[in-house]
């Protein structure tokens, strides 16, 4: 005798649908959210950033010095200027380039002089103008601005800020090498609340 067949149990597969749904959706929700709060904080501390340099630079005529050609003459003003800049809060190197990518400044003294090929899209950017910020980890980067890096510096922001001349013409760019502990600590907890919200939404839902 046959066994007859079991009713398809419309509930259980509604409710297996549901929860992939909701799951899928509370996930990519989250991940959405995570990368934007990460983007918006670091494009906000780079603009920071940027208005800091930008107000020293022109309170000093800064912009002026990029384009001398004697080294003795330019060399104590930017000295001045970098020095300050170097010292600010979580920069951890700077390098200062010309127009032709000719590193006039740098807080390690080996670069000063060297000019560094067409490779790198962020100066590309700031050399037209452009604030430009890029993140990752040393280990993972092959460029050669990076080495020297001291051995404890792990993941870093690098700040690519337009310095302007009359005119408004760019003549060179600021290259800071920053660990913003903090900022890092603000967006870990950001995205941890992101997860748990969307967590507990899907949990709410689903129930």
């Amino acid at each position: 005798m046959n066994t007859p067949a079991k009713p398809y149990n419309l509930l259980r597969s509604f409710s297996a649908l549901s929860l992939l749904t909701i799951v899928i959706i509370s996930t990519a929700s989250a991940v959405l959210l995570s990368r934007f709060l990460r983007e918006t904080l670091l494009e906000r501390n780079g603009l920071l950033t940027l208005e800091f340099v930008q107000s020293i630079a022109q309170s000093q005529n800064t912009s002026l010095y990029f384009s001398e050609p004697d080294v003795n003459k330019r060399q104590g003003p930017l000295d001045d200027f970098f020095n300050r800049i170097a010292h600010m809060p979580d920069v951890v190197r700077a390098n200062v380039y010309s127009r032709d990518r000719v590193v006039l400044w740098s807080t390690e003294k080996p670069l000063v002089g060297r000019q560094f090929p067409e490779n790198n899209p962020e100066l590309d950017e700031a050399l037209r103008g452009h604030l430009a910020l890029h993140t990752g980890r040393v280990e993972a980067h092959s460029k050669s601005e990076h080495i020297l890096f001291a051995p404890d510096v792990e993941e870093f922001v690098e700040n690519y800020i337009p310095i302007y001349g009359p005119g408004g013409i760019v003549v060179g760019v600021v290259e800071l090498y920053k660990l913003p502990r903090i900022l890092w600590e603000t967006i870990t907890r950001g995205q941890r609340l992101v997860w748990m919200s969307a967590a507990l939404g899907g949990l709410f839902l689903y129930t």
